[in-house]
């Protein structure tokens, strides 16, 4: 007999998760996820609106298998205690050994890293932050401020791209050659022989959703389940994505040079939708509170659905947006100028609170 499902409130299935002995956490950066730590892989999907949230269990087990997208369990008004992490740079692609970080998104702290690097990717999983360099290194922080260098993944890759999903880190590099996995974010396996420079061109970002590792470059894409076994998938007519993410039971990339932007609900299957503006180099996208949030130089768009976007023009304009997260019930957005804020992705404010202009990449992670 099939078994009966039970919808229980969010609340009290935390509860008993925590009582039962399995950790749960859930970060924020260019992607959003719920990992579980225990003997099974269990998942689970939230669908934040008015009412309060529910999740289905059969048989003392969540479904679907694989991991979803998990939007805050508490209130808006509520949001759950974390931290910001930014990495420095003297300027845009150059070396630096500053970070910063924040428990507000408001006032932040800067802190130093064990090496002169071009730092270019951050994330947080497993109970710790992890960044990787085009100098081929990496490093981890428990806590955001004390950062010890990692061991690998290698010195011969322009590490680009990191992201955690399925209980590992995986980060690959540049030009789209190799990809490199981690399952604690210290230790770093050998380079897996990616070969994405035959699907697309350079500059390859990587993000995990729907139970899946996505890279995108150029007019390529490629899916892995498991970070190790990659499959290209065909664009057509869609070039050069740049920044993306995962929200909203979909894929979200941006159009580098373009007024577009790429949407995929599987990764396999992709559209095109129109920005109110064309993007540069630079760009970054986000998933939070319910919205899509675009940054790119000096403008910004706002999206409920990833589909619709609305230029927001009350981003302070002087500075180059190049990164933007969402965490704390705000998002946060940094470039070549001081950070800013806002709790609803069209009021900003201006921060006034760190030594040096440029600061990318960006995470947020809550504990």
């Amino acid at each position: 007999m099939k078994p009966t499902a039970m919808k229980i409130i969010v609340s009290f299935l935390v509860a008993m998760f925590f009582q039962s002995g399995h950790g749960m956490e859930n970060w924020y950066g260019n992607s959003l996820c719920l990992a579980f730590k225990g003997k099974t892989k269990q998942a689970m999907k939230i669908v934040h609106d008015n009412n309060p949230e529910l999740i289905e269990i059969t048989d003392s087990k969540l479904v679907p298998e694989e991991i979803k997208e998990i939007i805050d369990e508490k209130p808006d008004n509520e949001p759950k205690p974390g931290k910001f992490v930014a990495l420095g740079k003297e300027r845009v692609g150059e070396t630096a050994n500053i970070a910063a970080y924040s428990l507000d998104g408001i006032n932040w702290h800067e802190t130093t890293f064990p090496s002169w690097e071009a730092w270019s990717s951050v994330c947080y999983g497993d109970n710790k932050f992890v960044a990787v360099s085009s100098y081929g290194n990496a490093a981890y922080s428990s806590d955001g401020i004390t950062w010890t260098p990692a061991n690998g993944p290698s010195s011969i890759e322009a590490w680009n791209s990191v992201c955690y999903g399925k209980d590992k880190f995986v980060a690959v590099d540049y030009d789209g050659y190799y990809a490199a996995l981690s399952t604690d974010g210290v230790n770093w396996s050998q380079n897996i022989d990616l070969s994405f420079s035959q699907y697309g061109s350079n500059d390859l970002r990587i993000c995990y959703g729907n139970g899946k590792f996505l890279i995108v470059s150029g007019n390529k894409a490629a899916l892995s389940t498991d970070g190790i076994n990659w499959v290209s998938v065909e664009m057509s007519n869609i070039y050069d994505l740049s920044s993306i993410c995962y929200g909203d039971n979909k894929f979200v990339a941006v159009i580098r040079d373009e007024d577009k932007v790429a949407y995929s609900a599987d990764g396999e299957t992709w559209a095109e939708t129109i920005l109110p503006f064309s993007t540069g180099w630079n760009t970054s996208v986000c998933h939070g509170n319910g919205k899509f949030l675009i940054v790119s130089g000096n403008k910004a768009a706002l999206s409920t659905d990833g589909i619709l976007w609305n230029e927001i023009t009350t981003l302070p304009s002087e500075a180059n947006w190049y990164s933007v997260c969402y965490g704390g019930g705000k998002f946060v957005a940094v470039g070549d100028g001081q950070p800013a804020y806002s709790t609803d992705g069209i009021n900003w404010t201006k921060i006034s609170s760190l030594s040096s202009d440029y600061w990318w990449p960006f995470v947020y992670c809550t504990k």
